[in-house]
Formats: C-alpha cells, sequence, structure tokens
C-alpha cells in the first residue's frame, strides 16, 4: 500500500510523494500516472518540458499504416508525446483509426528499425495491399484444407477401444 505524503498541483498535473517508492509521481488531469521523479523539481521540470514542447511546435497530422497483431490499418496519426511506460524507450503515438480516437505506446530505441507504424507511401500500399491479398487467399486455403480434413475417414475413439479390447485379448 502506498502511503503519500506530499500532493502538490503544478499546471495541471498532481504530483504527489509517494513514500514506498520514494519517488514523486506525476499524474495527468484524468488521474492516469504520467512518469515519476526521484525530486519536486525534476518532476516539475518536466512538466515544463511536456508543456513547452506542447506550445512550441503544431503537430502536422499524417496518414500512417499501423501494424495490430499481424493485421494493418489505415490510421491518421494526430500527435505523439511521451509515454508513461516504465521503458523509456517508448512514445505515446495519438491517432484516430474509422474516425475513434486513440493512443498507442511504440518503440524508439535507436537500435529498432520497426515500430508499430509505417508511413503511407506508395510503395507501403503497394506492399499493404498483396499482404491484404495474400490474407484473404490464406483465408480461402484453410477454408479448403478444413473442408478437406472433414473427407479424411478418422479413426474414432470407438474403434481404437475395439483395437485394444483384440490386443489384450477381452
Amino acid at each position: 500500500m502506498n502511503t503519500e505524503l506530499i500532493t502538490k498541483d503544478y499546471r495541471g498535473y498532481t504530483i504527489r510523494y509517494i513514500e514506498e517508492q520514494d519517488k514523486w509521481s506525476t499524474f495527468d488531469a484524468e488521474g492516469i500516472e504520467v512518469f515519476s521523479k526521484d525530486k519536486l523539481s525534476e518532476a516539475r521540470m518536466r512538466i515544463d518540458k511536456i508543456l513547452d514542447v506542447e506550445k512550441k511546435k503544431p503537430f502536422k497530422r499524417f496518414n500512417a499504416l499501423m501494424n495490430v497483431y499481424g493485421e494493418l490499418r489505415e490510421v491518421e496519426i494526430s500527435s505523439v508525446g511521451e509515454s508513461r511506460s516504465t521503458y523509456n524507450q517508448q512514445v505515446k503515438v495519438y491517432y484516430k483509426h474509422n474516425g475513434e480516437k486513440q493512443t498507442q505506446n511504440t518503440n524508439v530505441s535507436p537500435n529498432d528499425t520497426s515500430s508499430d507504424f509505417a508511413f503511407d507511401t506508395p510503395k507501403n500500399r503497394e506492399y499493404y495491399e498483396k499482404i491484404k491479398n495474400l490474407r484473404i487467399q490464406i483465408k480461402a486455403l484453410n477454408n479448403v484444407i478444413n473442408e478437406s480434413l472433414k473427407s479424411i475417414e478418422w479413426i474414432s475413439g470407438e474403434e481404437f477401444n475395439k483395437m485394444l479390447k483384440e490386443r489384450i485379448g477381452e
């Protein structure tokens, strides 16, 4: 159980000292933990950095392709921000899919050459269409396989029991 000793409000964020963790945890307006820091001053500086970045540069929305469990989706990326993930090599991506606003943490490690998102370019669109068509073919082939499996004369449990009884002499 976390014991909160001090709570401070700062520029729309709530900063709480958690004694068991010896950390200052920062929460957004919705009460979601955004990050933790060792010092209150560090938490305030991080908030200032987040808010200053938001003020300085408007984000130019763009269309992208997103990989979700092997399925590609067409999305519009509307913004990127700091992830509240404890894994520091991630950013939070804000996007729309079918008109619905969503978020996704994605890796940004310098050594990681892939993420969950791809630029919506003619080349990537061509690969996207090929993948969609291949998935349709795979589904059709799976249906053929399943129908073929139904045609096989399988050995029933009753037949196996009969064989067992004959083998042991019953």
